[in-house]
């Protein structure tokens, strides 16, 4: 059976177009004096972005949108960063801890460990910590 990707594609440029009216007001020097096909192709180049790394709904975007709008710069971040960022705020929404404090919590982990029976007596700060 063939997988139709149309419905994705389409789901992930109505997202792209709700967003960009959001994204103009955050960063307002980004897109001054470009004609209408290089905003066509930087909208493309989003889409592909957000399809190739699984961003579908609107609670992934508004995610990167809580980071963009802390974000002291007037431009645009590139697609990528802009993934990164919907990635990362949904993980701290789901209280994991980024990469570097994983490290960190692992790291405590090992000099601790010895002073708790097992794994599971450990005071972790979170059942999601104790899973990772």
């Amino acid at each position: 059976e063939q997988y139709d990707e149309k419905p994705q594609v389409q789901q992930v440029a109505q997202i792209i177009n709700g967003v960009f009216s959001q994204l103009l007001a955050t960063f307002p020097a980004s897109l001054a004096n470009r004609d209408q096909n290089e905003l066509n192709e930087i909208r493309r180049q989003w889409v592909l972005a957000f399809r190739e790394n699984g961003i579908t709904t609107m609670e992934q975007v508004n995610a990167g949108m809580r980071v963009a709008r802390r974000q002291n710069r007037p431009f645009l971040p590139s697609p990528g960063q802009f993934v990164a960022w919907c990635r990362e705020e949904a993980s701290v929404t789901a209280g994991l801890p980024n990469a570097s404090e994983l490290v960190d919590m692992v790291y405590e982990y090992c000099r601790k460990r010895g002073l708790y029976p097992d794994a599971e007596s450990y005071p972790w700060k979170s059942n999601a910590h104790y899973w990772l």
